[in-house]
């Protein structure tokens, strides 16, 4: 196993001679958030990023000892087939090259494939490929409104016989409502509460550490695994996070994860440096595009 400092090393090394993906030090945890860092979108395919495609998910698999935490995007096409996909509007933009937020079909979705030309995949087929990993985690996030999405996870999961994969996704939620909706659908193991809407609360001046304060006693009193928030949340400058730029003192975000304890993830971090001064200063753990 790396340590932090042979990782920091070799991660220089590669970059300068041209291959620019993160290699994370590898470790596994008996819990969803903790161990290596959580893999947006499954991982970059071909330098692109947010794919959500199958080269994209297997490589992330094989490559972390087989028991990463991988957030999958999942939206329908408009023949109500689910796949793995942020949103049509960003899928055309970056795949169709055109400004367009019309769903496609499944046959054309598939033909198309993804950015950096990787294999589209379906929530079945994502399922099937990471039900075969035991370690393996799947946090869900969805932009389409209601319960839909839920319903259909729970029932592929029933329909291919790994109703079992079910105890292993994670369920980002954005307020109490959409959980206790969701919660009717199926009784999930993992639930966790994403900050991404409360964004823009934090402000220079404001009283920010009350705000994290709040969400993280709201997460407690949920019951949820865990508080997830922006990196543009806590630092100004997100291409370069240090305690110089943090909106909140790093000494109180330690004291208000541990003192609740629950464990504070941030998204999306594709700087080891920053991966280490957000671990060193309260973040349990963090997003990022690269596996």
């Amino acid at each position: 196993m790396l340590t932090h400092l042979h990782s920091y090393i070799f991660t220089v090394i590669m970059s300068f001679v041209g291959i620019t993906n993160i290699l994370w030090p590898i470790h596994t945890s008996a819990k969803w958030y903790n161990g290596s860092p959580i893999v947006h979108a499954c991982g970059q395919y071909r330098g692109a990023k947010k794919t959500n495609c199958k080269e994209a998910l297997i490589q992330t698999l094989e490559s972390s000892g087989k028991g990463r935490t991988i957030e999958i995007d999942f939206s329908f096409t408009s023949d109500d087939v689910l796949v793995c996909l942020h949103n049509f509007n960003d899928y055309n933009r970056r795949v169709n090259h055109v400004d367009s937020s019309k769903r496609a079909s499944l046959k054309s979705f598939k033909k198309a494939g993804t950015a950096g030309g990787g294999t589209a995949m379906t929530a079945e087929e994502a399922i099937k490929i990471m039900a075969k990993y035991p370690k393996a985690y799947l946090v869900v996030d969805t932009k389409e409104k209601g319960v839909s999405v839920y319903k259909r996870l729970v029932k592929i999961c029933k329909r291919i016989k790994k109703k079992s994969f079910l105890n292993r996704m994670v369920i980002q939620v954005y307020s109490e409502n959409g959980y206790k909706k969701i919660r009717k659908v199926y009784k999930f193991k993992h639930w966790c509460l994403s900050g991404y809407k409360y964004m823009n609360a934090f402000r220079d001046g404001y009283n920010n550490a009350g705000i994290l304060k709040t969400l993280v006693t709201y997460s407690k009193m949920m019951k949820f695994e865990a508080l997830i928030i922006p990196a543009r949340t806590l630092a100004r400058n997100t291409s370069d996070i240090n305690m110089k730029n943090f909106r909140i003192d790093p000494k109180k975000i330690k004291a208000i994860s541990n003192g609740k304890k629950i464990p504070v993830l941030c998204h999306t971090v594709n700087s080891y440096k920053d991966y280490i001064t957000l671990r060193h200063n309260g973040i349990t753990n963090v997003y990022t595009d690269f596996y």
